[in-house]
């Protein structure tokens, strides 16, 4: 199986990716994490029924993110970066002010 942003990538790049294809790929992410809003669930999952690209897409960064919950691997930061990463968002909320 080719990996998830390269078999996107073949299908943005392919001649029958149309611009509804981008734009689900572009928000796959959230719809399958639950992330969408009401509406863009109705479009995605349309799109989905139509399209066994975009089906394909879906499917393998479904079993993308459950092989990476149920992986025993436990994975921490540097320090470094966590404190890089606090910065970022104290910088963040201070400039929301």
């Amino acid at each position: 199986m080719a990996s998830l942003s390269i078999q996107i990538e073949r299908h943005a790049g392919s001649e029958v990716a149309s611009p509804e294809c981008l734009a689900v790929l572009e928000c796959l992410d959230a719809y399958v994490d639950g992330e969408s809003s009401d509406a863009e669930v109705s479009r995605v999952g349309l799109h989905l029924v139509e399209c066994a690209e975009c089906r394909r897409a879906e499917h393998s960064l479904r079993r993308l993110i459950e092989t990476v919950r149920h992986s025993q691997l436990s994975v921490m930061a540097s320090r470094r970066l966590r404190l890089r990463v606090a910065q970022l968002f104290l910088a963040h909320d201070r400039s929301d002010d």
